[in-house]
């Protein structure tokens, strides 16, 4: 017996939830933004029905906001240190990629536990070494690969600009392709529900990580060149924003407020260089599940996420109801489950599993985050 999801939202009434959510967040200056993420989620899972029953999700807005809470003031920090001294970021980017795998799995067990059907939590049993050696081993052997290929470009061109550009691009596609291969091991049957684990694809085609390898490096090139004329234009304007401009004969509101609109141009200046990164990492996400879990064509799904990545940029987030609702669906759409719910409906996959099949909630927690 299969059993599909049925989503019963819509763009039109996600939209007021949506705006709702940006209103308050700006007022509050992103302090609400927790309890936006809260309601998003409770409407995605709340409108997902499968075999009757509908989803849960249980987080609290309070422990969302102190972990943002730490976040911003971490990032704070780095850009201090960064402002002042450009040796530090070499130590940020080494302690970052030392952390990430943690942070990866800890969220995928947080995102996990916080689900429920049928009163029953989700969970997620990928082991921490795993998640070391899927992150920080790949990151290696990416870096390695690429690095590999930088000394073979400056040996076999080291005159030809585009020569070198071209080598390296092949090798940051191959460096990328073991990374995206080794997160997508990790992630790939890692999930449990009533003590049951989700069979998904067993075999994971390593053409598939070079495409989206491929992909993701036009997106990070295009973007960059973006920010790097943005960069240009607005130099002037940055580089006037310093803490050197801070006078020891500004009152302590002055100085408050000169502070806080450094510590602003300067966030908003490396958020921007950040941009071309954010734009690969949620290209990547989406794939990576597009391609675990449903059972669509690979280029169909690089076509779908980059139009709705464009229609984002285009219409300046005025979209971003629509899409989410669209690109909700169609992860939705293709999940499957075999076996009788009814029958056994404390223990989701049991028996009726099999590796062929397309179920996961991590299949539709993606959509929306």
């Amino acid at each position: 017996m299969k059993n599909t999801m049925i989503f019963h939202g819509s763009g039109r009434e996600f939209f007021n939830t949506w705006i709702m959510n940006v209103v308050m967040s700006v007022l509050t200056l992103g302090l609400y933004s927790a309890w936006a993420k809260v309601r998003t989620k409770k409407y995605f899972y709340g409108q997902t029905e499968l075999a009757g029953d509908r989803f849960d999700y249980h987080d609290s807005p309070v422990r969302i906001l102190f972990w943002r809470v730490i976040f911003f003031v971490t990032l704070v920090v780095c850009i201090f240190f960064v402002s002042h001294s450009k040796e530090s970021a070499y130590f940020i980017a080494i302690v970052f990629l030392m952390v990430s795998p943690w942070f990866f799995r800890r969220n995928l067990r947080v995102n996990a536990g916080m689900t429920s059907y049928r009163n029953k939590r989700f969970n997620f049993n990928g082991t921490l070494i795993g998640a070391y050696k899927s992150i920080f081993v790949g990151s290696l052997v990416s870096l390695l690969i690429f690095s590999l290929g930088m000394i073979f470009s400056l040996i076999v061109s080291p005159q030809n600009n585009l020569l070198v550009a071209i080598y390296l691009g092949i090798f940051f596609v191959l460096g990328l392709s073991k990374l995206i291969y080794e997160v997508v091991k990790y992630v790939n049957c890692g999930y449990e529900y009533g003590g049951a684990k989700f069979g998904t694809k067993t075999d994971i085609s390593k053409f598939f990580c070079f495409v989206v390898s491929l992909v993701s490096l036009l997106i990070f090139s295009s973007s960059t060149v973006g920010v790097f004329y943005l960069d240009w234009k607005l130099e002037d304007a940055v580089t006037h924003y310093t803490l050197e401009g801070i006078s020891s004969r500004m009152s302590m509101v002055d100085y408050a407020l000169y502070a806080s609109k450094v510590i602003v141009v300067k966030g908003l200046f490396y958020a921007m260089h950040a941009m071309p990164a954010l734009m690969v990492f949620h290209f990547l996400s989406r794939m990576i599940h597009a391609y675990v879990f449903n059972d669509k064509k690979m280029m169909h799904s690089v076509i779908f996420v980059l139009s709705n990545m464009l229609a984002r940029m285009l219409t300046l987030g005025f979209l971003t109801p629509w899409v989410r609702v669209r690109e909700y669906n169609y992860f939705v759409s293709s999940v499957i489950i075999d076996g009788d719910l009814d029958v056994r409906s404390d223990i989701v996959g049991y028996e009726g599993m099999n590796s062929n099949s397309k179920v996961d909630k991590q299949s539709f927690q993606h959509a929306i985050e």
